[in-house]
């Protein structure tokens, strides 16, 4: 199952669905680790289990998706007047 983009996971986003996940996955994100020259992974063990990097060219998108998650919540958008606080006056012609 993969996660909402609206309300992801705590941690890594894949530690629901991975079967190397442990704890610390489901509390801290990963970081961006250069595993090999050019070759770059968000995963705790990715040294330890040689999982295969994002090529250099997409490492902005994925900081993108990081920092996106760890923005702070939009504001409330102000509400809209009540039809107390609101008034029409129609006069003849």
């Amino acid at each position: 199952e993969l996660p909402s983009p609206s309300n992801p996971p705590s941690g890594c986003y894949f530690h629901p669905r991975c079967r190397y996940a442990q704890e610390v996955c489901k509390t801290s994100p990963p970081p961006l680790e250069e595993i090999t020259p050019n070759h770059y992974a968000r995963c705790h063990f990715a040294r330890e289990l040689k999982l295969e990097g994002v090529a250099a060219e997409n490492i902005e998108n994925t900081n993108a998706l990081y920092r996106k998650r760890a923005a702070p919540p939009p504001l409330p958008i102000a509400a809209a007047p009540s039809s107390i606080e609101t008034t029409t006056t129609y006069r003849p012609r």
